[in-house]
C-alpha cells in the first residue's frame, strides 16, 4: 500500500510537470524615437532656452508558448522602468 501512494504521487508530480506550457521569447525589438518640439523659449534675458527632447521607446517581443509573457521589469541605462 505504502509503494502505491508512493507512485501515485510521484506520477502526480511528473504529470503537474508536464502540464504546464512553456514561454520563451524568440525575438525581442527595440525601437526608439525622438522629438524635438519647434519653438525655442526666451528667458526674461533675451537666451535661448533649448527644449528638452522626448524619447519615446518601444520593445516588441515574439514569444511561443500559450500564455503571454510577464514583463515584470526593463533596464535601460541602468534605470528601471
Amino acid at each position: 500500500m505504502k509503494i502505491l501512494i508512493q507512485t501515485l504521487f510521484f506520477l502526480s508530480i511528473c504529470l503537474a510537470a508536464g502540464a504546464q506550457s512553456d514561454c520563451s521569447v524568440k525575438k525581442a525589438y527595440a525601437f526608439y524615437t525622438v522629438t524635438t518640439p519647434g519653438m525655442a523659449m526666451m528667458d526674461e534675458n533675451g537666451n535661448t532656452i533649448s527644449p528638452p527632447p522626448t524619447i519615446s521607446r518601444f520593445i516588441y517581443l515574439e514569444w511561443t508558448g500559450g500564455e503571454d509573457p510577464k514583463v515584470e521589469n526593463v533596464f535601460y541605462d541602468e534605470k528601471q522602468y
